[in-house]
């Protein structure tokens, strides 16, 4: 199984909860002056999350994001396992992650914006070119959109793509929010699960485990059979 696992590449990286930095990568078109103010923002998150700052990383996300990452911690508190099932595949892999890696004691101390620290101080945020940038930054008002797709993996013939493009447009969104532009993460969860099921079908096993065989591997600790059920208070 980890010869199937070592090539999941994106999804894995989805599963922890990631960054994607790709968009770096090509110069955006765009002069508005608020497009740079993003693409910066964006550019010391980068640098925060590669130089594990917990809480400048966490600053740089949107109250959606936090908030989201709050019900994820508390669903690895004390939610049920009908009440994960019903999560998405990310989700319940950041779930299980935060359950088997840390007490109920760490747990219970953890908010949304504590959980995204704790994950990009230990390193467990990682950086992924599940994407790459092509489109401009939209902006209207407090709100801005970067275009994305996934990496272009056609096949190239005397410098020419033979295939049809049939890559799915995705936005990134981002929130001025005191004063700052902050990374809406939520709007890149589409494209993860996406990745993530096609990875979960292509590896021939339930979602719950694939995931747990992913944790094994990320985190080289065997996963408790009973890791969905509520946890003991202590």
């Amino acid at each position: 199984m980890r010869g199937t696992l070592s090539r999941i590449g994106s999804a894995v990286s989805a599963v922890l909860g990631v960054l994607v930095t790709s968009f770096l990568v090509t110069a955006m078109s765009g002069c508005d002056s608020r497009a740079s103010q993003i693409r910066e923002s964006l550019k010391q998150l980068v640098e925060a999350v590669e130089g594990q700052d917990g809480r400048t990383v966490a600053s740089l996300y949107s109250k959606s994001t936090v908030d989201h990452y709050g019900e994820l911690v508390k669903l690895a508190r004390e939610g049920k396992r009908e009440q994960i099932a019903k999560r998405s595949v990310n989700d319940r892999g950041i779930i299980l992650m935060l359950r088997h890696r840390l007490t109920g004691a760490q747990l219970r101390q953890l908010d949304g914006a504590g959980t995204i620290a704790l994950m990009a101080d230990r390193g467990w945020w990682g950086i992924d070119n599940g994407v790459e940038e092509y489109g401009k930054i939209r902006v209207s008002g407090n709100t801005g959109w970067m275009e994305v797709r996934e990496p272009d993996r056609r096949v190239t013939r005397s410098g020419r793509r033979w295939l049809e493009d049939t890559r799915r447009t995705y936005n990134v969104r981002f929130y001025l929010e005191d004063d700052v532009w902050k990374m809406d993460e939520t709007s890149l969860f589409q494209l993860w699960e996406e990745l993530l099921e096609r990875e979960v079908k292509a590896a021939g096993m339930s979602a719950d485990a694939f995931l747990i065989e992913v944790e094994e591997m990320q985190s080289d600790t065997p996963v408790p059979r009973n890791i969905w059920d509520t946890p003991p208070k202590k």
